[in-house]
């Protein structure tokens, strides 16, 4: 038994001896592994979607926006009040200078906005503009305007 506690304080001795050199140990140190990906997509809540073909329009006939036949019962009000409510409900806007917009109107028949228009600017001796691409209803006072050719 002697042997073996010798053997083994022998073997412990070496193994300490060796473990506890002077040998410097080289120490490598990586930085930490990193996978680059592209950025994440960021959609639109909007999304543009192509229809197969054109639309076709319902008519062959390509008319004013202003035909729909409708009720305007406005009486005892001035200009401004009802062009704004005929522009307003045919979906236009309506621009009325601050001079006409004081006078008096009273307006309660059945027709189309371009007739409902007309009886207003009688009604107010005043003249009106429709422009359908800009949607836009022009209110001015009723003079000779020149013409530019």
């Amino acid at each position: 038994m002697d042997k073996i506690k010798v053997t083994i304080f022998l073997i412990f001795v070496m193994l300490s001896v060796v473990s506890c050199s002077s040998r410097k140990v080289l120490v490598e140190t990586y930085q930490p592994v990193i996978k680059k990906l592209p950025q994440d997509h960021r959609y639109s809540k909007v999304t543009w979607s192509h229809l197969p073909k054109p639309i076709v329009p319902e008519t062959e006939t390509k008319g004013p926006y202003l035909k729909k036949v409708m009720t305007f019962d406005v009486p005892n009000s001035n200009v401004k009040e009802s062009i704004m409510i005929l522009a307003h409900s045919a979906g236009y806007e309506a621009i009325i200078p601050k001079e006409l917009e004081g006078r008096r109107v009273s307006v309660v028949m059945d027709g189309t906005t371009i007739e409902i228009l007309e009886t207003i600017c009688r009604q107010a001796n005043i003249s009106s503009e429709v422009d359908d691409k800009q949607r836009i209803i022009k209110v001015f006072n009723r003079v000779p305007r020149p013409k530019l050719y």
